[in-house]
């Protein structure tokens, strides 16, 4: 497990060839031109670029980096080709 890289992990929500019902644009999908990720940091509001090319163990070193009491790590996808509302969340963050 700690050489899977987290684009891996997420071409099995991200799937291309069966994407999720709520993107009928099929504007979320692995390829970096199409996506940026985020974790939230520990001290709280701060979001952290992720970088897919990492592993989940090289995430899991990044500097504010947490996994919840209830083994869940919490990853924000959003889409670059969702102009407007990317424009937007990156302000906002």
């Amino acid at each position: 497990m700690s050489s899977v890289l987290v684009r891996e992990c997420l071409k099995h929500v991200l799937n291309p060839e069966s994407p999720p019902p709520w993107d009928r644009e099929k504007a979320y999908t692995t390829d970096l031109k199409d996506i940026e990720v985020y974790f939230e940091s520990i001290e709280g509001g701060k979001m952290i670029k992720v970088p897919i090319a990492r592993t989940l163990t090289e995430l899991t070193r990044l500097p504010g980096f947490y996994v919840r009491r209830d083994l869940v790590v919490s990853l924000f996808v959003v889409s670059k080709r969702s102009k407007n509302f990317h424009k937007k969340w990156l302000e906002e963050i």
